[in-house]
């Protein structure tokens, strides 16, 4: 998979035992233009949520799958500004704002398409 151009998606969460796990898949096409998903690693985070703590831990993963440049999508959440900036990631937020103010107006246009369709 080296070389290979990827999305990643990640998440964190904590165990009914108050464990806290982070897990990074990585999403791409194959020579065959098929949708792949490949879980690269799942680790424990001993350590709280912090963009400081979930950067390093994300750069850890970058440096050991040979991932040299991440652009990522995330809420606005403070760790998650502060982790862009640990693991030295391109950040792309705003397009999440414009969707967002979109979905009202967009709600009535596919109730009216489903209307007009019937």
């Amino acid at each position: 998979m080296r070389g290979t151009v990827v999305s990643l998606t990640t998440n964190i969460w904590t165990s009914l035992a108050t464990e806290g796990y982070i897990c990074l898949t990585a999403h791409y096409l194959d020579k065959n233009w098929q949708l792949q998903n490949k879980l690269l690693a799942t680790r424990v985070m001993e350590d709280r949520h912090t963009g400081v703590n979930i950067g390093k831990i994300i750069t850890e993963l970058k440096n050991e799958f040979g991932i040299k440049e991440l652009s990522v999508v995330t809420d606005n959440a403070a760790n998650m500004e502060k982790t862009v900036r640990e693991a030295d990631m391109t950040h792309v937020d705003a397009h999440w704002k414009i969707i967002e103010e979109l979905v009202p107006v967009l709600e009535p246009l596919a109730d009216a398409t489903e209307i007009l369709a019937s």
